[in-house]
């Protein structure tokens, strides 16, 4: 059986450039995804308002459509406890 080498040289074959250039490709990437990640929340957090001021405007037209009945149905109840 051989034995391990383990006082190698590698010296000579490290080179820090493509190591450097994948670590700056990597934090790209991520940036890119952290701003993707922003545009949607704000996405998000518009179309949120936007169906708050919807279902007020529809709980509001709702109310006006039906408070007649709603004023009848009152007074009905009205007379019938006197």
């Amino acid at each position: 059986m051989r034995a391990a080498q383990t006082n190698r040289d590698y010296s000579e074959n490290l080179n820090f450039e493509p190591v450097w250039a994948a670590l700056r490709e990597t934090d790209r990437i991520i940036m890119e995804g952290v701003q993707q990640m922003q545009e949607t929340d704000r996405i998000v957090q518009e179309n949120a308002q936007q169906i708050e001021k919807l279902r007020n405007s529809f709980s509001e037209m709702v109310w006006y459509m039906d408070e007649p009945h709603l004023t009848v149905l009152t007074n009905e109840k009205r007379k019938m406890k006197r």
